[in-house]
């Protein structure tokens, strides 16, 4: 709901379950609401919502986790004496319940454990070929999310002086026939570093890269396209100004020697990424910058192994945790 521009109520429908916030024009229009439409249950201030345990703070923040999700995963049951063989196929049986386990974790990674995404994107690509090192995995990612809670928390912005950052990654050739895993991270952040995730992806690259620059590219330009379809929205919401540009970080210095110089690359199918890049930069639609790869948040989403300190440190706090200087360059 829209009233003199600004935004004075959001509802989210789910199914038969509906979630709603806003002033006290929009609680009218949901009284309305509730003369014609029989609510079995309300809660507010902290309540769960399809999995997701939500919960408003004094400062009127907002934290969510999973916490409760988390803890009725049930790992693949499997003989310890199988684990000596982690090359053996698993019957069509574990790899019902592998496909079924792996479809629990991807809610979870999409909703408030990003850094999970790595690993539920690698089993998940292996489930027709799955061996008894698939169950093994899954069942110690299980294990993991249920040892070591986490949660997103969502400062109140500045609205005034809001802009999109965007955080692009990619490991070349890590996966199965030469493929390479792509990844970025979307937050709205504000002038004093607060800010709150809004999209995150980590997923195979389309087409086989040729080098690290061109596995670079390709995830970088899928994290622009996903980055200028949100400013839209987050526009039309009034929670960003549509002059601002979006900042994307990289850690490829080549990436961004090659988007600042009309200099051709050899790879000339890379020339089409390249020359989308620029335009873009051309037309103050984004400011792509170098970061360094401690500070690279969406490190963790394409890699196994990869520190996530850093990430969940920025989720956890609402702080975005880079120098102000490189914020508003």
């Amino acid at each position: 709901m829209k009233s003199n521009g600004s935004i004075t109520g959001v509802a989210i429908l789910f199914v038969d379950d509906i979630t709603w916030a806003g002033e006290h024009p929009f609680q009218q229009l949901i009284s309305h609401f509730k003369e014609i439409f029989q609510i079995g249950t309300e809660n507010q201030t902290s309540f769960n919502y399809v999995g997701i345990h939500i919960a408003q703070n004094a400062d009127m923040s907002i934290t969510i986790d999973q916490h409760a999700y988390a803890q009725a995963l049930h790992p693949i049951p499997i003989d310890p004496s199988r684990f000596k063989t982690p090359h053996e196929d698993v019957t069509e049986t574990e790899r019902t319940a592998i496909r079924s386990a792996v479809g629990q974790l991807n809610w979870l990674s999409n909703i408030s454990r990003p850094e999970i995404s790595f690993t539920v994107s690698s089993i998940s690509s292996k489930i027709r070929s799955a061996t008894v090192a698939e169950i093994k995995e899954t069942n110690k990612l299980i294990k993991f999310v249920q040892n070591t809670p986490s949660h997103i928390h969502f400062p109140r912005l500045d609205i005034s002086n809001t802009r999109l950052i965007m955080f692009s990654d990619a490991s070349y050739n890590n996966l199965n026939d030469g493929g390479s895993q792509g990844a970025h991270l979307v937050l709205l952040a504000d002038q004093n570093n607060k800010s709150c995730p809004i999209s995150w992806s980590s997923n195979r690259i389309k087409r086989v890269a040729r080098s690290t620059l061109s596995a670079e590219t390709l995830a970088f330009t899928d994290g622009c396209d996903n980055s200028v379809f949100l400013k839209n929205l987050c526009h039309e919401a009034f929670m960003t100004a549509d002059t601002n540009s979006i900042i994307a970080f990289t850690d490829n210095l080549s990436l961004v020697d090659a988007s600042n110089t009309t200099t051709q690359v050899s790879d000339k199918r890379l020339r089409v990424e390249l020359a989308a890049i620029r335009e873009m930069q051309e037309q103050s639609e984004i400011s792509i910058r170098w970061i360094s790869k401690e500070n690279q948040l969406a490190d963790v989403l394409t890699k196994k192994g990869a520190p996530c300190n850093k990430l969940l440190s920025t989720l956890q706090n609402g702080n975005l945790n880079i120098p102000l200087s490189d914020f508003s360059q």
